[in-house]
């Protein structure tokens, strides 16, 4: 089996505990205006199997067990290759290096509940409060990813709602104050506020 990868960074420590290394999984059907990787949106990446991913993955694996640290999969969006993703988060799980998931939440819900054994934790991207709106500017749907979380926590895991702060659009006080109140309501106890920047201001004119 393989999978489309557009990167893999080491020794990243903003992406979960510890110290990790960052799977980017090519591919995002999604079209968020304040994308920071956007070279991950089309489906053109390194062909890479399991095998040839985890040996990458291994080679940090003693500052993993030292950190608490592990492998965080992202992208573009990790479950737009649900079996792949299934595959190679089962062989780190079985060679002792946790998994953090990093997504926008639009998968079928059943792709994650597979991913559950294999988890340390959910990054789940909420991306506004008011459906319509942020269907329209990022096509993500608030209401599905929060309908995930929900489902995530009732069945123990960790979740972290990631909220990038976009101004005019998810930094007004409305916005934050009915993001909290979806989140309150699906049980989750963690956020994570992303401040907006324009680091990938090159990327773009690239």
């Amino acid at each position: 089996m393989t999978g489309r990868i557009g990167g893999i960074q080491r020794f990243s420590v903003g992406d979960g505990p510890g110290i990790r290394t960052t799977v980017f999984f090519q591919g995002c059907s999604l079209r968020c205006p304040w994308c920071h990787n956007p070279e991950y949106r089309t489906g053109e990446g390194v062909e890479m199997t399991v095998s040839q991913a985890l040996e990458k993955i291994l080679e940090d694996q003693p500052f993993y067990e030292e950190s608490g640290g592990g492998v965080t999969f992202s992208g573009g969006e990790p479950l737009e290759q649900p079996a792949f993703c299934l595959a190679l988060a089962q062989t780190c799980h079985e060679n002792g290096i946790s998994v953090v998931f990093d997504s926008a939440g639009q998968a079928p819900l059943e792709d994650y509940l597979a991913l559950l054994p294999f988890a340390e934790a959910f990054y789940i991207d909420l991306k506004g409060a008011e459906e319509e709106t942020a269907l329209r500017v990022t096509g993500a749907s608030p209401k599905k990813a929060v309908f995930l979380m929900k489902h995530l926590v009732e069945r123990g895991a960790d979740v972290t709602a990631r909220i990038p702060l976009i101004p005019g659009f998810t930094d007004t006080e409305e916005s934050v104050l009915q993001m909290g109140r979806l989140l309150a309501e699906a049980g989750v106890r963690h956020v994570s506020l992303l401040p907006f920047h324009n680091l990938a201001s090159r990327k773009y004119k690239n």
